[in-house]
């Protein structure tokens, strides 16, 4: 059995100020991870309120004409290290809606994120936050930079465990299941023709559209779950679709170790599909577990030697990240409340 694995805190602090990691993987050429002076105290003070602030998804375009969300990104990597869920509130920038409070789970490399769900969906309706629902909002519309890899579990079932729920909160129509397998295909197309152009796995423009790809290709296998498991799954039509998809998806797999292999110069991080190991969790009541969660998140998880929470970097995790929408002010509040009582429950497990 394994450990999760976790950056060191102080190679975090070097990819903030653009120098490389002393322990390989940690970071990735094509995930952004350097702040700049406006940055900067945002990322501390982040680290001091254990929620970060962006405006909008924190995007910018960086040197040399690179572009994504470095502040999330570093911040989600210093998350990571402490073993604490990454709360990112994305600030509305046009007055038309209210903020979003991001509850990112990956961090924690827990097989089983109950609890967590479960008192995060508590205290938001406490706070009066309203969860986005999963069609106003997939899975990987997120504000971070991902080259992911596959887990033995699909974000949306250790999300939502009752598949009936999870079918019916992404239940796609027939036009909208073509449109987002079109989708794949045309950009699986714009992949190989950079390929066959000479452009190799290393290349940056190569990265960003397998990393478009990828996002597609979940979008899609989201939509053909929930249709599926809709459907009982007798639909002849299902049962085509996701064929493709998998045909497809293996291509890309295999596409994706070897880009990610190249770019990040030999690491050792890799995607398994063998089963998850079980993991122990707080109470799913915080004001009766507050005696147990001490001991509950002092206990190391053990994984499968194999398992990606036990092999990659966080920019190789997929986000597994739960949306609640509130006024600023109520925002703020939810999201300080979260990381307080996240902690407090013992759902955090300990380096």
């Amino acid at each position: 059995m394994a450990k999760p694995w976790r950056p060191d805190m102080n190679d975090v602090d070097r990819l903030s100020k653009g120098d490389g990691a002393k322990k390989r993987g940690t970071g990735n050429y094509n995930i952004p991870h350097r702040l700049n002076s406006d940055e900067r105290p945002v990322y501390e003070a982040a680290k001091k309120k254990g929620y970060l602030q962006v405006r909008g998804t924190g995007y910018r375009r960086g040197a040399g004409g690179r572009k994504g969300n470095p502040l999330p990104n570093v911040y989600r990597q210093w998350c990571d290290a402490k073993a604490t869920a990454c709360i990112v509130i994305e600030q509305d920038m046009t007055g038309a809606s209210g903020d979003v409070v991001v509850v990112d789970l990956a961090p924690l490399r827990a097989t089983d994120l109950s609890a967590a769900v479960q008192l995060c969906g508590r205290l938001a309706a406490a706070a009066g936050a309203r969860q986005v629902p999963l069609q106003e909002r997939s899975l990987d519309a997120v504000p971070f930079n991902i080259l992911p890899v596959e887990l033995p579990v699909a974000p949306q079932q250790m999300l939502y465990p009752d598949s009936a729920g999870a079918a019916a909160a992404t239940a796609a129509t027939p036009e909208q299941l073509q449109s987002a397998e079109m989708a794949v295909l045309q950009q699986a197309d714009v992949v190989r023709q950079l390929k066959a152009g000479g452009m190799g796995n290393s290349s940056p423009e190569v990265q960003q559209q397998v990393q478009e790809l990828l996002r597609l290709k979940a979008n899609l296998q989201q939509l053909l779950e929930a249709a599926a498991q809709q459907d009982g799954g007798s639909s002849s039509s299902s049962g085509s679709s996701s064929t493709t998809v998998e045909i497809d998806g293996k291509a890309v797999s295999e596409f994706e170790s070897e880009a990610v292999d190249e770019a990040s110069a030999g690491s050792s991080s890799s995607s398994s599909s063998s089963s998850s190991s079980s993991s122990s969790s707080s109470s799913s009541s915080s004001s009766s577990s507050s005696s147990s969660s001490s001991s509950s998140s002092r206990r190391q998880q053990a994984l499968d030697e194999d398992h990606p929470f036990a092999t990659s970097a966080i920019w190789q995790l997929p986000m597994l990240p739960l949306f609640f929408e509130a006024d600023r002010t109520t925002a703020k509040v939810l999201a300080k409340t979260l990381c307080t009582e996240l902690a407090a429950a013992g759902v955090a497990v300990s380096r």
